[in-house]
């Protein structure tokens, strides 16, 4: 009887553990500003340092679900999003306008080297017509 409680509370926590997904995007370092690049050609479109925008989109891209693009033909992204400590570029992820849907994800952001799409949905200040 004792197995049995001991097998099913590992279980259980096994469970949890796995349902709580954690994506290790910016390994825990204090993000200062966002910079959003044109992705053809680089032109700085704006920045953002708005720290709780920043602090809300950090939380939700390292808690999203996500999916594997690695094996399927995708656009590239609208722009390119240069996610920085001071002078420091910490993460650089791709952001699309629009929504999109890849391997069941639906989301704006992707990191196009990792190969991953994350399902996270947020208006970034994008001041340029696209």
């Amino acid at each position: 009887m004792r197995k049995r409680i001991i097998l099913f509370i590992c279980i259980a926590m096994i469970s949890l553990v796995a349902c709580r997904q954690q994506n290790e995007l910016f390994n825990n370092e204090n993000i200062t500003s966002i910079e959003i690049q044109n992705w053809d050609n680089d032109e700085l479109v704006s920045t953002v340092t708005d720290e709780a925008l920043i602090n809300d989109l950090i939380e939700e891209l390292e808690s999203a679900n996500s999916s594997s693009t690695a094996n399927i033909d995708i656009p590239g992204a609208d722009y390119r999003l240069l996610f920085s400590n001071d002078d420091k570029v910490v993460q650089e992820l791709g952001y699309y306008i629009e929504e999109k849907n890849f391997n069941g994800t639906t989301g704006q952001f992707i990191d196009m080297e990792a190969g991953n799409h994350y399902g996270v949905t947020k208006e970034l200040p994008v001041t340029e017509e696209k």
